[in-house]
């Protein structure tokens, strides 16, 4: 639902070559006019991040799309993730003119 905080969690990822430590980095991917951008919390290079479901532009929603890519400093591995947005609809904004 537009509003809400949603988790991105790369923590299951894992490196078969003991002692290595992995470095995480997420980028949303297909941003547009109907995929709003958002801002990663508390920043992209966390292997779980959050971020603010956004207002869809639409009312079928939006799709926001993310990769995760991993690495031991050597090789590194991605993974893709697509997150459905449901759109909400908000009560009108009623504004009163008096003339003048």
């Amino acid at each position: 639902q537009e509003g809400t905080v949603v988790t991105l969690d790369g923590s299951a990822s894992y490196d078969i070559n003991p002692g290595t430590t992995l470095t995480y980095n997420w980028t949303q991917t297909g941003i547009g006019p109907t995929s709003p951008a958002v801002t990663l919390s508390p920043n992209a290079s966390g292997s779980i991040v959050t971020f603010v479901a956004p207002n869809t532009p639409v009312t079928t929603g939006a799709v926001l799309t993310f990769r995760l890519t991993v690495s031991d400093g050597t090789l590194t591995g991605i993974a893709d993730q697509s997150v459905n947005i449901v759109w909400t609809n908000d009560p009108p904004i009623a504004a009163l003119a008096c003339p003048a």
